[in-house]
């Protein structure tokens, strides 16, 4: 092996450590989501909580190294949060997946998505631009509201609270 070759890997032998230590480990693996409350999906032993085929379509293609530190969200986790939350008590979860880069986001907020599992894979079901809140109580269609909050735009309008309900084919304010 080259010296180069050797350096390489012991620099993402050490970025992928300091990646899994770094971490927040709030996501709990096989408990269903709380009806109104969002869980913050990040990694535990190993495994991230991420579906592979929303990741994919959220981050798209990673980077062959990425596999091998065990847990996408870790290196992702600047530029996305994402929470798991069952809308329509199916039993099995939705996913918002917010943006946290300066990138994706304004003086009002970051933009968030909505994905539902389908047969066919996940589907986009929504979009916001704010700060995802969380669920309401209140369904339509089946689905649980959706609540964000939109910042003023710094010329000192006020926060504004946005409700998301469910039209039967996607989310809509």
């Amino acid at each position: 092996m080259t010296q180069r070759k050797i350096m390489v890997s012991v620099l993402l032998l050490l970025m992928c450590m300091s990646l899994t230590y770094l971490g927040v480990r709030q996501y709990r693996a096989g408990k269903a989501p709380d009806k109104n409350t969002a869980v913050t999906v990040t990694s535990k032993g190993g495994h991230d909580g991420i579906p592979d085929e929303l990741f994919v379509q959220v981050a798209g293609d990673e980077p062959a190294w990425f596999r091998s530190c065990g847990s996408r969200l870790e290196a992702f986790k600047e530029v996305m949060t994402v929470a798991a939350i069952d809308l329509n008590d199916d039993g099995r979860a939705e996913y918002v997946v917010q943006a946290a880069d300066s990138y994706y986001c304004g003086s009002g907020g970051c933009s968030f998505y909505i994905y539902r599992y389908r047969s066919a894979g996940f589907e986009r079901i929504g979009e916001g631009f704010g700060r995802y809140v969380g669920s309401s109580g209140t369904l339509h269609n089946g689905f649980r509201d959706i609540v964000n909050e939109v910042r003023g735009d710094g010329d000192g309008s006020a926060e504004s609270t946005v409700m998301l309900k469910y039209s039967g084919r996607k989310y809509v304010r």
